[in-house]
């Protein structure tokens, strides 16, 4: 028969400042305005006309890439993510298919999509990452 283990004196038991604080709970409310993506045609109607977008260079030694924030201007929101690789490519000097871009959300975003398709804002940072080549992630 097992005896019972007695209870440790030695560690005190937690009081409520050492706890976490708790979780906010969602409102749906908020929930909506955060989560949903309005569609294309929709955030073109919102957001119609030429603007500009900025780009956030990372630092890479050896190329023009010094961190700097690039002015990218667009016609519209429609214009494909692809068009705005090929003129940050043009500004940096990194070709456009070994760049990454990420909206402010922190999504990749594919070369096919428009800007409106991600509800870019005018004005709006969206950062760059370069496309390494092989080997697993660090």
């Amino acid at each position: 028969m097992a005896t019972p283990i007695p209870p440790s004196s030695g560690a005190p038991k937690p009081t409520l400042e050492d706890e976490p604080d708790a979780k906010r709970v969602r409102v749906e409310e908020e929930a909506v305005q955060d989560d949903v993506l309005l569609s294309e045609e929709d955030w073109l109607e919102k957001h119609s006309g030429a603007c500009s977008v900025f780009v956030e260079v990372p630092t890479k030694e050896g190329t023009d890439m010094k961190g700097q924030k690039v002015q990218v201007d667009v016609d519209s929101l429609a214009e494909a993510v692809s068009a705005i690789k090929a003129k940050v490519a043009a500004a940096v000097g990194v070709p456009a298919n070994k760049q990454k871009l990420a909206n402010p959300g922190g999504n990749i975003m594919r070369d096919v999509d428009s800007l409106a398709y991600y509800n870019v804002p005018p004005g709006a940072t969206l950062s760059m990452a370069l496309k390494e080549r092989g080997g697993r992630k660090k």
